[in-house]
């Protein structure tokens, strides 16, 4: 996957991410469901500075990090 697919890929996000910071269990869960579709860390940083401007995935809020899971769980589902 390179960076244009994931430009591609984003879709605009239209709320914004809320003030509750990611809970362990979502950074966890965005690091595993990375790994499973075979997503490069870097890359998985590229997405989240596309939808949300944010650099790093401690910088999401609860709602952004429940966004960006959704999107990594759409890669998993074969088309």
């Amino acid at each position: 996957m390179f960076t244009q697919d994931i430009e591609d890929f984003v879709r605009p996000v239209t709320f914004k991410g809320g003030d509750v910071p990611i809970t362990k269990e979502q950074l966890k869960k965005i690091h595993q469901l990375a790994k499973e579709v075979e997503i490069k860390p870097e890359i998985v940083t590229e997405l989240m500075k596309l939808m949300f401007n944010v650099d790093h995935s401690t910088k999401l809020s609860k709602i952004q990090a429940a966004q960006l899971i959704h999107e990594l769980l759409i890669l998993q589902k074969p088309y």
